[in-house]
């Protein structure tokens, strides 16, 4: 990828270190994994406020929205009818519980981004605070969120073929502002795909952009201030064809940019198949510092959490088996687990010092609970 897009770039082609260690055989202490009744597929989880965690995803009669207590049972099973998007990123403001869907896939009828706010009651139920409704054109699709301490919400996504959409959301669900970052070229590719809060509370996006579709492309990281300002922008440039699917920022200024890659020779990309698990450490200073690949079959990264030491936990799936993994803050594995036949797309990390990640196996909403 070898464009400069929008805001400036502030860092440009950059030769990654590739960490060296193997993959550890020791798993975490302590792995809980447990079924949620019924058909589905879970894309975002976040902590409840009453305790437990919230599952969001798809559901046979539409959006599913699941609250589960630390023993995994069903506190609530909450689905909006009629509707044919589907979640992609659960957020947690303080009190609330925020669920950020897109247009189906494959498409149906009903197109843009949607955001609902839940709340829920002493007794765990979940009652739909606010709905709200955002498009431009009939491509629109929203791809990560994260809630930030007011209670708003950073969204992350696309709008049609114009490029990224970025929106800042106020409590109600209001828009603060809005942002679209537009390709370089007529036939460009720009799309967000991951938020986060960083150091300091500027708000960051994690980007793809290439030249035109069948082409290969890199990484932006787009930074705002909390009224919407243009901070900067950083590219990660490699050899390689990188996507981002989840941003994890850390208190030194630091980030964490996980995806997937596909190597690219002599101008051409390898095919979808032959994608590599692929995680990216950047320094405060936005230097590449590091990088981690899971190679041994097609494979990514989905979710990514900063650790207060430095590390960071990943979910994701590597040749047709679930992944969670800790590395250090050098890159080194620390644990590793796996699981045959499942995949993880979403996790958060827990007050009590636990990681919890979702997926779907045999058809169902799954979650798997461990110490990290």
């Amino acid at each position: 990828m070898r464009l400069c897009a929008g805001l400036g770039c502030l860092a440009g082609a950059a030769v990654m270190m590739v960490a060296a260690s193997a993959a550890s055989a020791q798993g975490p202490r302590r792995v809980t994994e447990y079924l949620l009744p019924g058909a589905g597929v879970a894309t975002g989880v976040g902590p409840a406020p009453t305790g437990g965690v919230v599952v969001a995803g798809r559901g046979p009669a539409g959006p599913r929205v699941m609250h589960v207590d630390g023993r995994g049972r069903t506190v609530e099973d909450w689905t909006l009818p009629g509707s044919d998007a589907w979640p992609r990123a659960v957020a947690s403001p303080p009190g609330a519980v925020a669920v950020l869907a897109g247009p189906a896939d494959p498409a149906g009828h009903e197109r843009g981004l949607a955001v609902w706010r839940l709340l829920a009651g002493a007794d765990g139920r979940l009652k739909q605070d606010w709905l709200r409704r955002f498009r431009r054109t009939a491509l629109d699709q929203g791809n990560g969120a994260v809630a930030l301490e007011d209670g708003g919400l950073l969204v992350a996504g696309k709008t049609g073929n114009d490029g990224a959409w970025v929106l800042r959301l106020d409590v109600d669900g209001e828009p603060v502002w809005r942002r679209l970052v537009s390709p370089v070229v007529e036939d460009g590719v720009f799309e967000a795909r991951a938020a986060a809060q960083g150091a300091g509370g500027e708000l960051l996006v994690a980007a793809y952009g290439a030249p035109a579709a069948d082409e290969p492309g890199g990484i932006w990281v787009l930074r705002f201030s909390q009224d919407g300002t243009d901070r900067a922008q950083t590219v990660i440039d490699d050899l390689d064809d990188e996507h981002p699917e989840a941003m994890a920022a850390f208190a030194d200024g630091g980030l964490a940019v996980a995806g997937w890659t596909l190597a690219v020779t002599d101008g051409t990309r390898a095919p979808l198949a032959a994608a590599q698990a692929w995680l990216v450490r950047l320094d405060g200073q936005g230097r590449i510092a590091w990088d981690h690949r899971w190679p041994g079959g097609n494979g990514r990264i989905e979710a990514a959490a900063a650790l207060p030491d430095g590390g960071v936990v990943v979910a994701g799936q590597v040749a047709g088996a679930a992944l969670l993994a800790r590395l250090d803050e050098a890159g080194n594995t620390v644990w590793e687990w796996r699981h045959q036949g499942g995949a993880l797309h979403a996790l958060t990390l827990t007050p009590g010092g636990e990681v919890v990640a979702a997926g779907d196996r045999h058809g169902r909403m799954w979650v798997v609970r461990s110490d990290y």
